[in-house]
């Protein structure tokens, strides 16, 4: 159900930046948990792409996108820091070098 959802996101149809569907899919990441575990790696490597390249035009969407990397973070970083780490820190220094002031709370 949620390769789908990261299709739609992906592919940019419909909406652009869709705030709706990045709390669905949030939603069910919060909602599997453990069961998520399978996915998580392939699903964090998706939203930190999508943060990196991120134009930051909808807040609410960003901050979705933000807080599906928190949820599987917290599944990932238990079993492997340093994979975690290989997938989130070039992407989150290219959102710094790049300047995106609106990114930098994050």
């Amino acid at each position: 159900m949620l390769l789908p959802m990261c299709q739609i996101l992906a592919a940019g149809t419909g909406i652009l930046q869709n705030e709706y569907l990045a709390r669905a899919i949030l939603t069910i990441l919060d909602f599997l948990r453990d069961q998520a575990i399978e996915v998580a790696p392939q699903a964090l490597q998706f939203f930190v792409g999508m943060i990196g390249g991120l134009s930051p035009r909808n807040p609410e969407f960003t901050h979705a996108m933000f807080e599906c990397c928190a949820v599987l973070l917290k599944l990932l970083v238990p079993s492997g820091v340093a994979e975690v780490e290989a997938l989130v820190l070039p992407a989150l220094g290219a959102v710094l070098e790049r300047g995106a002031e609106e990114l930098l709370p994050y």
